[in-house]
């Protein structure tokens, strides 16, 4: 590959097919010295309660994602597309993401904005709804900012 960095922001969490957008990215780096650095949206990893998984569901309907994965299996996916074992790092705090989201939320109520939100029609108001439970899941901590480096692994 040509590339020595690749950096992923907040685009990752839109690809279904995770070991596809990996290997590409692995494939256009330099193999000597190549690097991805990605932060996503992510879930916490384990299992997750029933509201935190309809509220997922809701935000992936709404922003048309795909199902949430983990930090952890963004980085168990490394090695298997060429990456050296990374340790994701969770930015969630670092960002302030209930100040973003609630400002959102804030803005998109503001009268000025509600005419438009209607006249979008359902996505705009979904859209407003999603902002909502994207901050509800930053408040009760099962989604994530995640952030990960993963490097070219050495040929």
């Amino acid at each position: 590959g040509e590339f020595d960095v690749v950096w992923s922001l907040e685009m990752a969490e839109h690809i279904p097919q995770r070991e596809r957008f990996l290997g590409e990215i692995n494939r256009m780096l330099n193999k000597n010295h190549g690097r991805l650095a990605m932060v996503t949206w992510c879930k916490k990893d384990g299992v997750l309660d029933f509201d935190e998984e309809i509220a997922l569901y809701y935000i992936s309907e709404w922003y048309n994602l795909p199902r949430w994965v983990s930090m952890e299996r963004w980085a168990s996916l490394g090695p298997q597309c060429g990456f050296e074992p990374t340790t994701p790092q969770d930015w969630s705090k670092g960002i302030r993401p209930l100040q973003f989201w609630g400002d959102i939320l804030k803005t998109s109520l503001e009268p000025k904005n509600i005419i438009g939100l209607v006249q979008i029609g359902d996505s705009g108001v979904k859209a407003g709804a999603a902002a909502a439970l994207m901050g509800y899941g930053f408040l009760k901590d099962f989604i994530k900012f995640g952030a990960m480096r993963m490097d070219v692994r050495s040929t």
